[in-house]
């Protein structure tokens, strides 16, 4: 085994444990595994199993593959291998994955154990903050040639953790080739510089990776991240199958779900057919090639498999009819389905690999802006500046740099938990959705990689928050849409146009902009001016400042006034007409319902009455009409009156 194993780090232990459970407190370690590389490159293994003297919940023999009771039973106890687990590893520095779980099992159950722990996970954590995540499984299949599952054995855990460690450090060398940042510095002599700055040693991981035997790279198992302008191969053989077979069905793609051959092959991908499934797929095939009835509002019962219904003409459609496909949903959870399992198992069963593209785009606040980060990168400061908030800065420069990630709900869970300051930093480098011009940009950012992407892109996934308000036209025009979970399109629009505001804070707000020479006459202003104790009000020195004329200020009141009007319209109709007695009443919601829905039953004029939202209704949009219409020629009537020089000035 030692002879197979390649470490480009040296004068380290990896270490790997298995236990009973997650607690240290009432779980046992049964196995623990080590490698240790010296300073002359020779490697030895330390391997046992540990007697428990409690027992095993049956979990843990099913994860970890091959252990069994019996294998326990004659295994020493912890105190028979302490003594040479402690001589083994010495004095050297212990690499674990997730270094917390070891550490805090090792002290308990063996004692303080004064070595020095740095982690594999935050190693990729920090070199490579774009996975989605951070275990070792998951690492050992992404950047190593080892597809195997993890086994969940402390021996060949450590050995996994050898392969993801050569491969995260031989690939941080390697992104500094391709960029040309190799220097006769040190490789982490960026992120040691920024440490320094603020009063922190070097990086842990510094020492490792400066001082790495880059000479045996040939002999370990990393998969090296692909050139830009590198592209998969693709066999055309699966896509002329399916081509044949449309052909055989009169480009009826629908019948291609009868097929079961193509859907049953991919790992992950149950499949079934599904006469509902087949029925929408037949239906959205109509619509698009219809010429006159082009819309189709489909209910679809749960468990049809509605994604692969519509997945199915989507991918198709836009392979061969280059139709340009808009994707909405309600949730991210879908979003995400469709992204990451849907979408590529519709695509790769029909053999399209490649030849379909695809992606997903969010809200400008979704997106981590590079030119506000590295504005404020070079301007942090803190009074006490910790190890984790200032890695957390390099873990957003690292995630961000090459433009390919800066979704900030991608970021993985582990990171957010473990370096718990970036949180604040995210807060401040956000795109802005005022200010950020992808068209106009100079930095090569996410956000604007994929507004550039919507030109030529065959699929795209957006929730129905962004449809609402598409800002992309000229990029991708609404011409193709699917939008799934459609019931709630419409309580998603509303939830984004529309804004609430209090009763008492809009009275309080048409006091303050009310002219206070015209206040003696309002009735409405009078009910109120007795809290008003200021004798001049800042909007007064604001109408003095501008020069606004008396007949202008005379018509923004009479504006106010118009509005108390209607506001008080709506109350006294709620009140008159016993809206306010029907507790499940939801002012909110009305405008969105059918108003003809009956809401309750009133007791008037000694007969029951059924009360509908209709009344109330056009009660509410009537007066909320002319509400806004007086805002709006109150602000002309200001933005008339108001001379450039002196905007410029306050702006």
């Amino acid at each position: 085994m030692e002879k197979r194993i390649a470490s480009i780090v040296k004068n380290v232990v990896f270490l790997d444990i298995e236990t009973s459970g997650l607690n240290p407190k009432n779980s046992e370690i049964l196995e623990i595994g080590a490698v240790k590389i010296d300073k002359d490159k020779n490697v030895s293994i330390f391997n046992t199993l540990v007697k428990n003297k409690f027992k095993v919940p049956p979990e843990i023999f099913s994860l970890c593959k091959n252990l069994n009771q019996k294998d326990l039973d004659k295994a020493p106890l912890l105190d028979e291998v302490k003594e040479d687990f402690l001589a083994f590893i010495e004095d050297k520095t212990l690499i674990c994955h997730n270094k917390n779980f070891e550490k805090e099992f090792l002290n308990l159950h063996i004692g303080k154990i004064n070595n020095k722990f740095i982690d594999s996970m935050e190693l990729a954590a920090i070199l490579e903050p774009f996975h989605r995540e951070f275990n070792l499984d998951y690492l050992k299949k992404a950047i190593t040639t080892n597809k195997d599952d993890e086994v969940h054995r402390a021996i060949y855990d450590a050995i996994d953790t050898i392969d993801v460690v050569n491969a995260l450090i031989l690939r941080f060398k390697d992104r500094l080739e391709k960029d040309n940042k190799l220097t006769l510095y040190p490789l982490t002599f960026e992120i040691d510089s920024y440490l320094n700055k603020h009063s922190l040693g070097n990086w842990d991981w510094s020492e490792y990776i400066n001082n790495a035997d880059y000479d045996l790279k040939d002999q370990t198992k990393t998969v090296y991240e692909k050139k830009k302008d590198e592209k998969d191969k693709n066999d055309n053989s699966k896509e002329e199958e399916i081509f044949k077979l449309m052909g055989k069905y009169n480009a009826s793609y629908e019948e291609l779900l009868k097929e079961a051959d193509i859907w049953g092959s991919k790992k992950g991908f149950i499949y079934e057919f599904r006469q509902g499934q087949y029925d929408l797929t037949k239906l959205i095939r109509e619509t698009f090639h219809s010429s006159s009835n082009n819309i189709a509002c489909i209910e679809a019962p749960t468990g049809i498999g509605k994604s692969v219904g519509y997945l199915l003409p989507a991918v198709l459609e836009a392979r061969y009819a280059q139709k340009r496909i808009i994707i909405s949903t309600a949730t991210k959870e879908l979003q995400v389905q469709l992204m990451d399992k849907d979408l590529p198992n519709v695509i790769n069963s029909l053999g399209l690999s490649g030849k379909v593209s695809y992606g997903y785009i969010k809200g400008k606040n979704n997106y981590i802006c590079k030119s506000k980060f590295y504005d404020y990168k070079k301007d942090y400061e803190a009074e006490n500046p910790t190890y984790e908030d200032i890695m957390s800065i390099i873990i957003i420069e690292n995630l961000i740099k090459d433009g390919k990630y800066g979704d900030i709900e991608e970021i993985n869970y582990w990171i957010l938990n473990h370096f718990k300051e970036i949180q604040s930093h995210l807060l401040r480098v956000v795109c802005d959705v005022d200010l950020c011009k992808p068209k106009k940009c100079y930095e090569n950012c996410l956000y604007k990689k994929r507004v550039e992407e919507l030109k030529d892109e065959d699929i795209t996934v957006v929730n129905h928050s962004l449809l609402a308000r598409w800002p992309y036209v000229d990029e991708k025009p609404l011409e193709n849409i699917i939008v799934d979970e459609a019931h709630n399109l419409v309580e998603k629009g509303y939830d984004f146009f529309s804004q609430e505001i209090e009763y008492n804070s809009f009275r309080y707000f048409l006091k303050e902009i009310y002219p206070s020479e015209f206040s003696s006459s309002s009735r409405y202003y009078n009910e109120i001016r007795e809290r008003q104790k200021r004798k001049v009000k800042p909007i007064d020195r604001f109408y003095t400042e501008i020069k606004l004329d008396r007949d202008i200020k005379q018509k923004i009141s009479r504006n106010i006034n118009f509005i108390f009007e209607k506001i008080h319209e709506i109350l006294d109709f709620g009140v008159n007409e016993g809206y306010d007695l029907i507790v499940n009443y939801d002012l909110s919601w009305e405008l969105n319902l059918q108003q003809d829905d009956q809401i309750g039953i009133l007791h008037k004029n000694n007969q029951y009455i059924k009360v509908t939202y209709k009344p109330y209704t056009e009660v509410v949009k009537y007066n909320i009409e002319s509400i806004l219409s007086n805002v709006n020629q109150i602000m002309i009537l200001l933005d008339r009156n108001m001379e450039d020089e002196w905007i410029d000035k306050e702006s």
